[in-house]
């Protein structure tokens, strides 16, 4: 039943999937992050500006990609999700070609299922930022890392490298899968010893590395970093992480532990090329996983949540064909039904992911603001870099929080950090009170009079 009609089926997914993604897309303000890619990505930056800016950030193929549809499509917070949105919904036939390339049609329809509901996924297809370009590219690489293993060609090769380069240039991460792919190869050549495999092996890499120098200088100057602001991970990351990627969804959990342990089962009935690629998927998790893990231990931590979605393309492969170990017909479409009907419910129920608000208000306390400054008071944040996102089409521009030469009468924009908001308050009420207060989600919006003002 589930063979039939692969191509509607694929089809009736992406639909759902692109849903999903599209339903409510600008429902909630820009955040910190998302305005670090909007800000230095508009229509009148140059190439060359946004080149710079990524040297700060990540490197510059989505920043440069979000320009380029600026330009074509408008700059506003809607074009920018929606250009996260677009990648994310991509994703979703690039794990069917590599779910079907690993194995079959089905293993390809059922990971495609599984990226189409994902909260993970979802969550980053509606953030203007480049992890939704990370899933893809992962994907893509991989798909065409199998490919060359199982008919080394030129073709595969050249997809290959354009994949695992556009995966470098779009986040530091695919270092880690680069390195990953590179210590699969080795493992590989060693067994197989086929020289046309190695040689185009051998011939990709070498073209993916040369691709990434013009960038090298800027990586190993962020190696020299000595801090960061991610934590130490503990020994017990992955499964909590799993359960992230899942969006805490108990019963979806179950019967993906039930397949994962299918997929042992099953590779270890499979020999030759075949228990070699399920072998890349498998070490495609654990090395990527391993690697960040191992130099965050050791020294500056790296290993963060969001940067590993990197593997989940990997993750939904393992579970699909761990689902197609399942024997009778009957049971697979039971799987199906219990883990899309209780990621729908987990997804607009229990998390209330469209309506609950989770991102900074920086649209909503800009607008205050702007309704409430009737007497064209000065505005005043640490952040008025971001701020200023909002405050692009009206009269007044938010200004730096200057240390001295305040005014009587100003208002004040504040987000991040909740203790620093605190403390900065705390410094500007032995000289003001607040008159008027409005806070929001990470958000908050003070008008303060100079006390001398209020006590006559």
């Amino acid at each position: 039943m589930i063979t039939k009609n692969h191509s509607l089926l694929l089809f009736l997914l992406v639909v759902l999937g692109a849903a999903l993604r599209l339903f409510h897309l600008d429902y909630q303000s820009l955040w910190y992050d998302e305005l670090h890619s909007m800000i230095p990505t508009a229509p009148e930056a140059t190439v060359l500006s946004i080149i710079e800016y990524a040297k700060t950030d990540q490197p510059p193929l989505f920043f440069l990609y979000l320009h380029f549809f600026f330009k074509a499509f408008g700059y506003n917070e809607l074009m920018g999700r929606l250009a996260s949105a677009i990648i994310g919904i991509l994703g979703i036939p690039a794990v069917y070609l590599l779910g079907k390339e690993v194995k079959n049609k089905q293993v390809g329809l059922f990971a495609a299922m599984l990226a189409s509901i994902n909260y993970y996924q979802i969550y980053y297809s509606q953030d203007v930022r480049f992890y939704g370009l990370a899933f893809l590219t992962s994907a893509l690489s991989f798909l065409f890392f199998v490919r060359v293993f199982k008919q080394p060609n030129i073709i595969n090769s050249v997809l290959y490298v354009m994949t695992t380069s556009a995966l470098l240039y779009t986040h530091y991460y695919g270092i880690i899968i680069f390195v990953t792919q590179f210590i699969l190869f080795i493992a590989l050549a060693t067994q197989r010893r086929e020289s046309k495999f190695i040689a185009y092996g051998l011939a990709s890499g070498v073209a993916v590395a040369l691709s990434f120098i013009p960038w090298l200088p800027t990586v190993l100057q962020d190696s020299n970093i000595q801090s960061f602001w991610i934590q130490k991970p503990s020994f017990f990351f992955v499964p909590r992480y799993f359960f992230d990627y899942v969006g805490k969804d108990y019963v979806s959990s179950i019967v993906f532990l039930w397949l994962g342990v299918l997929f042992v089962v099953g590779w270890k009935q499979v020999v030759g090329a075949d228990r070699a690629v399920l072998g890349i998927i498998a070490g495609w998790i654990v090395l990527s996983y391993l690697i960040p893990f191992i130099k965050s231990i050791t020294g500056t931590p790296l290993l963060y949540i969001r940067y590993t979605i990197v593997t989940l393309p990997a993750w939904f492969i393992l579970l699909a064909v761990g689902w197609d170990q399942i024997k009778r017909d009957q049971v697979k479409f039971a799987a199906v039904i219990v883990v899309l009907v209780s990621s729908l419910l987990n997804l607009t129920l229990r998390l209330n992911y469209y309506y609950r608000i989770e991102k900074a208000q920086y649209r909503e306390v800009t607008q205050l603001v702007k309704e409430k400054n009737e007497e064209g008071l000065p505005v005043f944040s640490a952040f008025s870099w971001h701020f200023n996102f909002y405050f692009k089409d009206w009269r007044y521009r938010v200004v730096q929080l200057p240390t001295q030469g305040l005014p009587e009468k100003f208002w004040l924009l504040q987000s991040h950090s909740e203790d620093e908001m605190a403390k900065e308050l705390r410094n500007l009420n032995q000289e003001f009170a607040v008159k008027q207060t409005f806070a929001m989600h990470q958000t908050n919006a003070y008008l303060l009079v100079r006390k001398t003002l209020t006590d006559q």
